[in-house]
């Protein structure tokens, strides 16, 4: 425990600079684009909500992507690989900043740019804006949440697999296969149901088309908790993945 908290202490001051510099980064463009949204078209929670998954998915995805960067050139490589450290701890303080820590730091990120619009935009105008609560009952939230632990798990391996340009490669080799995946669902769907099926995602919606006729089949009730289930795991295989990658690294 005592190794891996040096270890944390040094990937803290050798990198904090930078990672308060991205954050205020995120934090101007939000403010920017929160602050212009705000002045022409109000927020409304489902404004809020958009900027907040958007903002998330994609500045995590990026951040994750950078996590294991440095194995990328030589020099910096060798020093990291050799220190008396092990792969395990190497991997948990990349984890931690790049999952646990940067959700922290988004989500007072965001509420804080967040509030200090809405008072501004409230200040003179007769209808006030209410701020989103992330946590309420009727929020679906979480399933933002989940979408992010299965793309952080991607980025994240990207970063152990690639060289060089690790998020643009990672990228494209997931809407590659997203891509693939959507075409072989809809192609499976109008195999088993033998009509025109339209679906948009795989374990979503169905519609089926019979002559003039629409149908429309809602998936189970039990589909929520299915999706949570396999995007937990799903993101669990991605970063025992990285971790074994980063092992076969260190050999």
């Amino acid at each position: 425990m005592q190794r891996f908290l040096w270890l944390f202490s040094k990937h803290t001051k050798e990198n904090y600079k930078t990672y308060l510099m991205s954050l205020g980064v995120v934090a101007g463009i939000l403010f920017i684009s929160l602050g212009y949204v705000a002045y022409f078209e109000g927020l409304g929670n489902g404004i809020q909500e958009a900027f907040f998954a958007v903002f998330l998915v994609f500045s995590g995805s990026v951040f994750a992507s950078l996590a294991f960067s440095n194995l990328g050139h030589k020099n910096n490589a060798i020093s990291i690989l050799t220190l008396p450290v092990s792969t395990f701890e190497r991997f948990l303080v990349s984890w931690i900043y790049s999952f646990v820590i940067f959700q922290i730091a988004f989500v007072a990120c965001f509420y804080a740019v967040d509030i200090a619009i809405i008072n501004i935009s409230n200040h003179n105008s007769t209808t006030k804006t209410e701020v989103f609560d992330i946590i309420s009952a009727d929020s679906r939230m979480y399933i933002v949440f989940l979408c992010f632990w299965l793309l952080h798990g991607v980025s994240f391996l990207g970063s152990v697999f690639f060289q060089k340009l690790h998020f643009i490669k990672t990228a494209l080799v997931f809407f590659l296969v997203l891509t693939i995946l959507v075409f072989a669902n809809q192609a499976l769907a109008r195999l088993i149901m033998d009509h025109h099926v339209s679906v948009r995602m795989p374990l979503s919606n169905l519609f089926i088309k019979e002559g003039t006729s629409m149908y429309y089949i809602d998936t189970h009730a039990s589909m929520p908790l299915i999706l949570t289930i396999m995007l937990s795991v799903g993101a669990l295989c991605l970063w025992a993945a990285a971790y074994f990658k980063l092992k076969e690294k260190q050999v």
